[in-house]
């Protein structure tokens, strides 16, 4: 899950096409908030299933990642990328980091 969540956050980055922008934003959304789910030992789910989790996990926890995901995804869609990325790597962070180096994937 970090190393697809690092490559989106990567994509996003360099995401000029607001098209392009606007589905890496809502696919690095949707695995973030997987991911923060699955390491708090939480349910996870999608679409509007997604934001109750969240909102779940926030209550749980004191939080507000779900609120800032929110914000960070609508950031996106409008060409802002720096809230999402700052978020998302809070979560990332709370699993480890971003992976990227010394990360093969074997097939």
């Amino acid at each position: 899950m970090r190393y697809g969540i690092t490559d989106l956050l990567d994509d996003l980055a360099d995401a000029s096409d607001p098209a392009i922008r606007t589905a890496v934003a809502v696919a690095t959304w949707q695995q973030a908030g997987d991911l923060l789910l699955a390491a708090g030992g939480c349910w996870g789910g999608s679409a509007k299933w997604l934001v109750h989790e969240l909102a779940s996990y926030d209550a749980t926890h004191g939080t507000r990642f779900g609120p800032r995901l929110h914000s960070g995804l609508v950031g996106a869609i409008h060409g802002e990328t720096t809230l999402l990325g700052e978020v998302v790597d809070e979560i990332l962070a709370g699993s480890g980091g971003r992976l990227w180096v010394g990360y093969r994937a074997s097939g």
